[in-house]
């Protein structure tokens, strides 16, 4: 095939793409899951695993899952639930496993521990400031005016006057006595640990706000018995943190292979919801010259699967990394999406761990449970890895609660992300934005 052909069938496939109107929009980046109902997205039904979380809740919830793996897209799905918002659902498995007549609406209060960065705050005294005055935020808007004192006070005050003050919201069924004897308030909490995770290289400033979280947490348990719901994700597990020793009794189903598949996608989920997408794809890829004109979505999805799936935590189940299979549909070009899209946790590990890093290579990698990490920033460079989606479960052995996990690298996409930050680390002089060119010698 000449170069003049080349260039002509991907000026095809570029007209091909772009005159793809009559799909259904993918919504890359959304984590508004009313957006997916009123634009009528394809997506992805996860509604039965959640309704079984909420039809067994008994204490609060925790999830750890690697960045942009569509843990808030799962919080916004659960305040709508919460919300009584019964149309958007009508369509899923929670429309038709909850009857119409039970569905209600309660008060949500939703906090985004990622949405104040690090910038905004020095120390411990300012992380409490952000974060008290983000709260009295979140309570205007239920027209509850906060007494600013100290962090503790403030989420216990939040949470009692939501409780007492439920009526003149209107939101509840029921006679006064059945309303003043319910749990109303739901609480949903987003990326606990990114206060920590952005100062991971601060030991004085995350030990600060390590302090300032222990009190919020502190409070909320205090609070609990008031509660209808708490659901609360993150990236990692800080064994000893506040989340976990302040909240107790918390459930983490982290690796429960009940809800091993609640975000990221699975194989049956694309090929079903993505099928026209899919088809799309392979005729932009076949114009392209990447797939011969006889290879159907089958062969397609081989390829797919060597690039995004892999990721499982209970060593059966594997999902594809979410947000790089709507991001790969979208653009019809098989790349790094995962790693361009934020700054990789590895990045900390190289910077403090100089041989640690290399057992990813390992092949006979296996971590025991329980494991998590440790309450200061000298952290068990193997658990970190798992948790942030450098490595994942292949097998498991034993039985619970001490259960040994094999590991692995899960897909082509994320050992590029170990290859780029180790030949930046160890490799490529300072200031070289491209390693792999440098590597070639292209500079």
């Amino acid at each position: 095939m000449t170069k003049e052909t080349k260039r002509d069938l991907a000026k095809e496939a570029d007209e091909d793409i772009s005159q793809g109107d009559e799909l259904k929009p993918l919504l890359v980046g959304s984590t508004i899951f009313e957006d997916f109902i009123t634009e009528e997205a394809p997506l992805v039904d996860k509604t039965r695993l959640i309704f079984n979380l909420i039809k067994r809740y008994e204490r609060p919830y925790f999830l750890a899952r690697p960045r942009r793996f569509g843990k808030t897209f799962l919080l916004d799905t659960f305040h709508d639930i919460f919300m009584g918002k019964r149309k958007n659902f009508a369509n899923l498995d929670i429309g038709k496993l909850y009857p119409k007549e039970k569905w209600e609406s309660f008060l949500v209060i939703r906090i985004d521990m990622s949405s104040f960065g690090a910038e905004e705050y020095i120390d411990g005294v300012g992380f409490s400031t952000v974060l008290i005055s983000y709260l009295e935020d979140l309570a205007a808007d239920f027209g509850i005016k906060l007494n600013r004192t100290n962090i503790g006070n403030v989420i216990s005050s939040f949470i009692s006057r939501l409780t007492r003050e439920h009526g003149q919201f209107g939101l509840l069924k029921g006679n006064e006595k059945d309303v003043v004897n319910r749990k109303n308030v739901v609480l949903l909490i987003d990326e606990y640990d990114d206060p920590l995770l952005s100062n991971i290289n601060n030991q004085e400033k995350s030990e600060e706000i390590r302090l300032v979280l222990r009190r919020f947490y502190s409070a909320i348990k205090s609070n609990i018995k008031k509660l209808r719901f708490v659901f609360i994700t993150g990236i990692t597990k800080f064994r000893q943190l506040s989340l976990f020793s302040s909240l107790n009794t918390i459930k983490d189903i982290s690796f429960d292979k009940d809800f091993s598949t609640i975000c990221g996608f699975t194989e049956d989920e694309i090929s079903n919801v993505y099928a026209e997408h899919l088809e799309a794809v392979l005729a932009t890829l076949k114009t392209k010259g990447e797939f011969a004109q006889d290879s159907t979505v089958v062969d397609l999805m081989k390829k797919i699967k060597i690039w995004y799936d892999g990721y499982s935590w209970d060593g059966t189940r594997r999902v594809f990394n979410p947000d790089s299979i709507k991001v790969f549909l979208e653009s019809a070009e098989f790349s790094y999406y995962w790693y361009l899209s934020g700054t990789p946790l590895l990045t900390y590990l190289l910077m403090n761990r100089s041989s640690e890093p290399f057992k990813l290579f390992d092949k006979d990698l296996k971590i025991t449970t329980p494991f998590g990490l440790e309450d200061k920033i000298d952290i068990n460079s193997t658990s970190f890895l798992l948790y942030s989606g450098y490595l994942t479960v292949c097998n498991t052995s034993g039985n619970h609660p001490k259960m040994t996990y094999k590991l692995e690298i899960p897909n082509n996409e994320i050992k590029h992300a170990i290859e780029q930050e180790l030949t930046t680390k160890y490799f490529v002089p300072t200031g070289e934005a491209d390693p792999p060119s440098y590597l070639l010698g292209k500079k």
